[in-house]
């Protein structure tokens, strides 16, 4: 059977399908696919199912586009026109029937060779309209495959400006088609069918320069809006608008990209116009006036303004430019304040409400006038506002000026003091640096014109002599060189001004106004001293006390002055008053003390010598004062001494210094111990001292010669309690310092010490615990302790001597303790006492101790140690061996029948005592059951000072004898413990020991019978026969053992 293609291709290329996972209907074999058909399965356009490769030739070439998009003259166009099937890329593209509009052509697609591609430049000649053509395509098949397409391609005409000609005029400075105001179109033909609506940028360029235009909104459809948006045109002129404006380009709907670019029209050639004019502009002018605006020629109350002689000085309001009515006029309204009372504008009144002006021609100036003036005011300050029409696209505009206009009132004349300052004989008024009396015309219109009658030199109704007056613009100033005339009163001298008109008001002269004041003057005397309280010098002080003030009964230092200005001020010059001592002003008087300042006078301690005191009156307004204007009297000259508070300059010897003014009781204190006694010094206060002593020691006389005071223990000797020493010094006061309170105190303490004492001695050498032993070391050199003699009181600075003391010790003083011991040697036997004296060493008021302190000790000196042994009252002491009793084995030995006779007592005598005792068999052994019958152990054998037996004698004894029989040698040794100030024996050594022996025999024993009469062999007896007779053997026992 054969096979299709289908089949065909499915059969060799189904592996190599299913290979790139390009098969989606795995399951399909091919015998079904020809059997059963392909149900199920998507299929392709070769009705293969989906996912199967297509065969690489033998389908329909056929063109897949059936539309174009349109065209416009003049502009590009390049659109691909798709197919399918066919064998491979196409061959060529051409035109079969029809043309194409002139500029374009048809090919292959460059980018895709399965496309037709028509492409160009529409020319501008070619009429709007549709073009019919038809396209055919060729593959590369063979035999090569075509298809053909007829399309319709129209064309467009090409947009244009529509808008030419003038556009509305726009004002400089004001918005151009920004709302409210409407834009200002530039139209064009663009639409679906021309060009490409809708506009896509609108480009202004406007000669000869932009004033300000702009695209605002964006381009509306076919026409671009012209406005300056918010921001005003900036500059008057005539301008041509030419614009470059760009529709949409045209989109290919099918396969995208752009067709048709977007196209540009200018209007080069037919470009309209506008006019920007000048802004809207107003101006106030004032004839001599050059700054209206700030203030216009002020007016005097209830005088004309502008009108008659001075209409010409009217100010005038007048406006330009613009976009003025259709009938030339602008509108005044007044914007803000009021027109001031009395005056009104001229041709007429204006509106106050700006929402209605008042209509005036462009060409007539608004002017204001007054026939009498209101009541004085101001500055009133108003504004006029002019405003124009404005048209469609440009805003109404305004324009305002602001002024303001002071109605003065009537001339017056003032003078810079209600009353005139007092001046003074020989004094200057109103000179450099003060204030002359300056008279001020105000109000009327100025050049003012004064007036006073000449000075005088006695009071009268005039100025006082040499006194003159000077006119300036609006004052008339008054002064004078050093008064001259007579003291006293000058009443009522009369000052009078006139004034002069402005441009627009009328002077005072016409109004025939003249202002007059009038003021009185006083002429004082010269300034002196009156009088000062304290002569010269003054009361002394004393630093920390008050001085003239602060507590009843003391008198300040016065100075008083008189005439002049008054207000008196008080200086101090040259040497300045001690701190502490202020000076008040009160009226005239200058009082000097310190009842402001409770510390009193804190100035250092001295001479003051030269202190001056001057009085100066207080300069008024116009007239200097004493010491400016050089008339100031002679300055008051004292002296004064500031003593230093009382003080204790000196106290030799210190009884407060315990090195070098020490007591100790029981001895005399200075002159009376042949020492030297205290002597207290005082200076300072005002002298006159009463020295007292409210506490001393009972055993202490004080005697008071001042400024001195000198105590010591007189006829007695120190003694303990209460040691403190205080002295008063009061002195006398002056009419100014009182005299010390609380009084001067010095306390002090003097050291009262305990006479010379043993304050310790440890160990102590006579204590039984510090016994020394011939033949050993004492203290430190045998480790142990040295007795240390520590000594306390008196004065100190102790000599410690030992004239006694055993030839075997070594003392060393190292004050206040003294050390003594066996030194480099041992003890020995001899007189053991030691004596210790100990002297101090005396101080400024106080002698040495005399005689020495003296302390008398004995040592005991214990023999060395030494054994004793006795048995049954023998002394068995020596002996080499000594040989006691001899024991049996299994026997008690000295015990019960024996104990008293049967005892072995080893006593013990020296060394460091028996408590101290210490036993141990040094050599031998003693019989096994042996043990000391107070302890009922056996004796140590371990002979150190911690391994022997603690004991003072030992008793030997045994209950019973355990040891075999046998001749025994021991040694019994005897040690002590030392004590506090003597080693132990076993560390020296120096122990004691005793040889001994004992024997110890076995029980008693039958060591034999021969014949034995138990033995009935040999022994066997017969009734009534002899036994033992000779010749025959009679048995014969021997004993041996026991004791005997």
């Amino acid at each position: 059977m054969s096979l299709n293609p289908v089949a065909a291709y499915l059969a060799t290329d189904l592996r190599s399908s299913q290979s790139q996972g390009k098969a989606r209907c795995a399951g399909i074999v091919v015998v079904l696919v020809l059997a059963l058909g392909l149900g199920g399965c998507a299929l392709n356009s070769f009705g293969l199912p989906g996912g199967l490769p297509v065969p690489p030739g033998g389908g329909t070439l056929s063109i897949t586009r059936t539309t174009l998009v349109n065209g416009i003259q003049g502009r590009g166009y390049t659109i691909s026109i798709t197919t399918s099937g066919g064998t491979g890329a196409l061959t060529s593209c051409s035109i079969i029937g029809g043309a194409l509009p002139t500029g374009l052509s048809v090919g292959v697609d460059p980018a895709n060779a399965s496309r037709c591609r028509i492409t160009g430049t529409i020319a501008a000649s070619v009429t709007p309209g549709g073009v019919t053509f038809t396209v055919q395509a060729a593959d590369t098949g063979t035999p090569s495959a075509t298809a053909s397409q007829v399309f319709l391609l129209t064309v467009r005409a090409e947009f244009a400006i529509t808008t030419t000609g003038a556009m509305l005029d726009g004002v400089q400075g004001r918005t151009y088609g920004n709302a409210p105001q409407t834009p200002q179109p530039v139209n064009t033909s663009a639409s679906a069918t021309v060009g490409n609506a809708p506009l896509t940028s609108c480009t202004f360029t406007v000669t000869a320069s932009n004033p300000g235009f702009n695209l605002t909104p964006a381009p509306a459809g076919a026409a671009c809006p012209l406005s300056s948006g918010a921001t005003p045109l900036s500059a008057a002129g005539n301008y041509t608008v030419r614009l470059s404006v760009v529709d949409s380009p045209i989109i290919d709907p099918v396969l995208g990209g752009t067709v048709v670019p977007a196209g540009t029209v200018t209007n080069t050639l037919a470009a309209p116009t506008l006019t920007v004019r000048a802004p809207l502009a107003s101006a106030l002018a004032q004839s001599t006036n050059a700054t209206p605006n700030t203030a216009l020629l002020p007016a005097v109350e209830f005088r004309s303004y502008g009108r008659g002689a001075q209409a010409a000085g009217a100010p005038q309001f007048t406006a330009t430019g613009g976009i003025p009515s259709s009938t030339g006029n602008y509108g005044w309204c007044l914007f803000a304040g009021a027109i001031p009372a009395g005056f009104t504008t001229v041709p007429g009144p204006i509106s106050t409400d700006c929402a209605t002006p008042t209509a005036v021609a462009s060409v007539t100036p608004l002017t204001l006038e007054s026939t009498a003036a209101g009541a004085a005011s101001g500055p009133t300050a108003f504004t006029l506002r002019v405003s124009d029409s404005g048209n469609a696209a440009v805003p109404a505009g305004t324009s305002t000026q602001a002024t303001a206009l002071t109605i003065n009132s009537a001339l017056s004349i003032a003078v810079n003091f209600g009353s005139l300052p007092d001046a003074v004989v020989g004094r200057p008024y109103g000179g450099a640096g003060f204030t002359a009396v300056i008279y001020t015309a105000s109000n009327g219109l100025g050049a003012y014109t004064f007036s006073t009658p000449a000075s005088v030199a006695a009071p009268g109704a005039a100025f006082p002599t040499p006194m003159a007056c000077v006119a300036a613009a609006t004052t008339f100033t008054c002064s004078s060189a050093a008064i001259t005339a007579a003291d006293g009163t000058y009443n009522n001298i009369p000052v009078s001004v006139n004034d002069a008109g402005n441009a627009a008001v009328p002077g005072s002269a016409a109004a025939s106004v003249t202002a007059t004041i009038t003021r009185s003057l006083t002429i004082r005397k010269a300034l002196t001293f009156a009088s000062v309280n304290y002569g010269n010098p003054l009361p002394a002080a004393v630093n920390g006390r008050l001085w003239g003030g602060g507590v009843a009964g003391l008198t300040p230092l016065i100075y008083t002055a008189q005439d002049g200005l008054g207000g008196y001020s008080f200086a101090v010059s040259g040497t300045a008053f001690p701190t502490g001592i202020l000076c008040v002003t009160s009226a005239a008087t200058f009082t000097c003390d310190t009842s402001t300042t409770p510390a009193g006078v804190t100035g250092a301690p001295g001479a003051y010598n030269g202190i001056l005191v001057n009085v100066n009156d207080t300069a008024n307004a116009t007239t200097p004062d004493a010491l400016a204007s050089a008339t100031q009297p002679a300055a008051i000259s004292r002296n004064l001494t500031v003593n230093a508070e009382i003080s204790l300059t000196s106290v030799v010897p210190d009884p407060g210094n315990a090195a070098t003014s020490a007591a100790v009781i029981g001895r005399a204190y200075g002159a009376p111990g042949g020492r030297t006694s205290p002597v207290y010094t005082f200076a300072g206060g005002l002298g006159g001292y009463t020295i007292t002593t409210p506490t001393i020691p009972g055993w202490m006389a004080c005697t008071p010669t001042p400024p001195t005071l000198t105590c010591d223990s007189g006829a007695t000797t120190v003694a303990a309690g209460p040691s403190t020493i205080t002295v008063n010094v009061v002195d006398t006061a002056n009419a100014a310092t009182p005299a010390k309170s609380p009084a001067f105190a010095d306390t002090r303490t003097i050291t009262v010490n305990a006479d010379i004492s043993l304050t310790s001695v440890v160990p102590d050498p006579a204590a039984a615990t510090s016994a020394a032993v011939i033949g050993r070391q004492y203290g430190a050199p045998g480790g142990k302790t040295s007795p240390l003699y520590t000594f306390a009181g008196g004065l100190g600075g102790f000599t410690i001597t030992t004239p006694t003391k055993p030839a075997w010790m070594t003392c060393t003083a190292t004050p206040p303790t003294l050390t003594c011991d066996s030194g480099a040697t041992t003890v020995a036997a001899g007189p053991s006492t030691i004596t210790v004296n100990v002297v101090d060493t005396a101080n400024s008021t106080t002698p040495a101790n005399s005689p020495a302190f003296a302390d008398t000790r004995t040592i005991t000196v214990n023999a060395a140690l030494a054994i004793a042994l006795a048995q049954n009252s023998a002394d068995l002491t020596g002996g080499a061996p000594a040989v006691l009793a001899p024991g049996v084995t299994g026997r008690t030995y000295a015990r019960g029948a024996q104990a008293t006779t049967g005892a072995v007592n080893y006593t013990g005598t020296g060394g460091t005592g028996s408590s101290t005792y210490r036993w141990c068999i040094s050599a031998g052994a003693v019989p096994a059951g042996f043990v000391d019958r107070t302890l009922v152990v056996a004796v140590s054998t371990t002979c150190t000072l911690g391994g022997s037996t603690a004991a003072a004698s030992i008793t030997l004894e045994a209950d019973p004898v355990t040891g075999g029989a046998a001749t025994y040698n021991f040694t019994m040794q005897l040690g002590d413990g030392g004590n506090t100030t003597t080693p132990d024996s076993f560390a020296v050594p120096t122990s004691s020991s005793q040889d001994t022996r004992v024997v110890i025999n076995a029980d008693i024993s039958l060591t034999s019978v021969a014949p034995d009469p138990g033995n009935a062999a040999t022994s066997t007896g017969v009734i009534g026969r002899t036994y033992g007779k000779a010749p025959q053997s009679p048995p014969v026992y021997t004993f041996a053992g026991g004791i005997g």
